[in-house]
């Protein structure tokens, strides 16, 4: 019976990605609009991709001036240096590290129509044609897809399958993420959608932190949501959780006993919350010594001049 149960949540579950994958393709085509050259938000992450590309360096200025942007401040802030004679940006390189499989692929193909015999098209060195356009923008919208099913597989290991696809499709319907989906590809936020969403589903599957994979896996995850997004760091908080649970469970001798539920081992391995913590303040207290020692030998070492 507990196979048939399996078999069955899984015929649901690819029914359900199929279902958000029809609702995203039939909103793609009714209300994407790939970006149009302008912004300001979307001028520093397309620039941190066309720059390097076609100039070979990071002056965000020049791709500025090149594009039909009429934003006064972007102009301001990317001619205006500050105190330490830099010039002022804070957004983040996640987003265009994202895009750069996709600007690669335009890019490349742009390189390579350079040595045919009948030349290169005439969009392959305007930075700010169509099809650099397009590639990032469809690039937020896969990142988008990719953020909606990993909605799904988070919330089906917690809730089941029927209520994980009402998330999915709340989230991709009910939010702004919408707009930013089809609208406004060039902004960070589709990308950190799948980031947050990446986040959150290795969070839950690694739970356990069986391994050394799994610490890398839930890292470099939450490295990607802070680097396209700095703020975010604070959803650190959520594997963080799930590590001092999964802490303390192995504390207090109590081990997995199949999916969700645990089991206690034996009455005499069994001990009380208060007890673990108690135990790990004793043990800390004893650390002290040592801990003292070390900061009076190495204010030696580094105080001496």
């Amino acid at each position: 019976m507990r196979a048939v149960r399996i078999l069955r949540r899984s015929v649901r579950a690819r029914r359900h990605r199929r279902v958000l994958g029809a609702v995203f393709g039939l909103l793609f085509l009714m209300l994407f609009s790939p970006w149009s050259g302008v912004g300001y938000d979307d001028m520093f992450y397309f620039s941190y991709l066309s720059s390097p590309a076609f100039d070979g360096d990071l002056v965000l200025a020049n791709d500025v001036a090149l594009s039909n942007n009429s934003v006064e401040t972007l102009r301001d802030r990317l001619s205006t240096p500050n105190n330490q004679g830099q010039v002022s940006n804070y957004f983040a390189l996640g987003t265009s590290a994202l895009w750069s499989p996709f600007f690669a692929v335009v890019r490349g193909t742009a390189l390579v129509s350079e040595h045919l015999p009948w030349g290169a098209p005439a969009w392959a060195g305007d930075r700010y044609s169509a099809p650099y356009r397009w590639a990032v923008s469809l690039g937020s919208a896969f990142y988008g897809l990719l953020a909606l099913l990993l909605m799904y597989e988070a919330c089906r290991m917690r809730f089941g399958e029927r209520v994980a696809l009402h998330a999915a499709l709340g989230a991709g319907l009910g939010s702004t993420l919408l707009g930013y989906l089809f609208g406004y590809p060039t902004m960070s936020h589709a990308s950190s959608a799948f980031a947050t969403a990446l986040l959150l589903w290795l969070s839950m599957r690694l739970r356990k932190f069986h391994g050394v994979g799994s610490y890398v896996a839930v890292g470099a995850a939450l490295g990607l949501v802070t680097i396209v997004r700095w703020q975010d760091v604070v959803l650190g908080l959520v594997p963080a959780g799930f590590w001092v649970v999964e802490m303390a469970r192995r504390a207090s001798g109590i081990h997995g006993g199949g999916g969700n539920r645990y089991q206690k081992t034996s009455p005499r391995q069994a001990i009380t919350r208060r007890d673990w913590w108690r135990e790990w303040f004793r043990r800390g207290w004893r650390l002290l010594p040592c801990f003292r020692c070390k900061l009076r030998i190495g204010g030696r070492i580094w105080g001496t001049g």
